[in-house]
C-alpha cells in the first residue's frame, strides 16, 4: 500500500504517513484509523511491540464487520 493510498483510506494527509515512517508520532486517532485499515496491531504501530501471543486480545484490531473484502 503506497502512502497516499494509506492516507486516502484513513483519511490523513500522505505527509502524516511519511512523518510517521520518520518516526514522528501521528495523533492517536490517526493510528487507530490506520490499525483499522491495515489490520495491523495499534500497539505495534506506536511502539514497535508484537503484539501479545498469550491471547489477551491485543492482537485484534479489526471489529467484526471491518474484514478485508475478498474476491
Amino acid at each position: 500500500m503506497s502512502q497516499a493510498d494509506l492516507a486516502k483510506a484513513i483519511g490523513a494527509s500522505r505527509a502524516t504517513i511519511a512523518n510517521y515512517e520518520q518516526r514522528k508520532t501521528p495523533k492517536r486517532s490517526t493510528v487507530m484509523a490506520w490499525a483499522m485499515a491495515t489490520g495491523v496491531d495499534a500497539r505495534w504501530l506506536l511502539t514497535g511491540e508484537a503484539p501479545s501471543p498469550d491471547g489477551d486480545g491485543a492482537s485484534s484490531v479489526r471489529p467484526k464487520g471491518f474484514e478485508p473484502l475478498t474476491s
